[in-house]
């Protein structure tokens, strides 16, 4: 039951994707690079999950697996910028 939880943990992880700009003018306000830290791990646990979860190269709907690949794309760009202001040299393979 890989796809159960399909849709509550996209919207999960784009919900968490689309905050990225109010978590940095939190940290910026606040003087404090922990917002961001924390933000980044909050993005990386959500991701592992839907990772975990979601069947994407076995995926046999190729709409349903494209939209897959971009919500990796989408994350794997969150986190760069965030482990860019953080000063963190993101790898370029997990």
């Amino acid at each position: 039951m890989r796809n159960t939880n399909y849709c509550s943990l996209s919207s999960n992880l784009l919900n968490n994707c689309t905050f990225f700009e109010s978590r940095v003018g939190e940290a910026a306000e606040n003087y404090d690079p922990s917002v961001i830290a924390q933000y980044t791990y909050d993005v990386a646990k959500t991701f592992n999950r839907f990772w975990h979860d979601c069947s994407i190269f076995k995926e046999p709907n190729p709409e349903t697996k494209n939209l897959r690949l971009q919500m990796c794309q989408l994350t794997a760009q969150t986190l760069k910028n965030g482990f860019e202001l953080l000063g963190i040299e993101m790898p370029s393979r997990m």
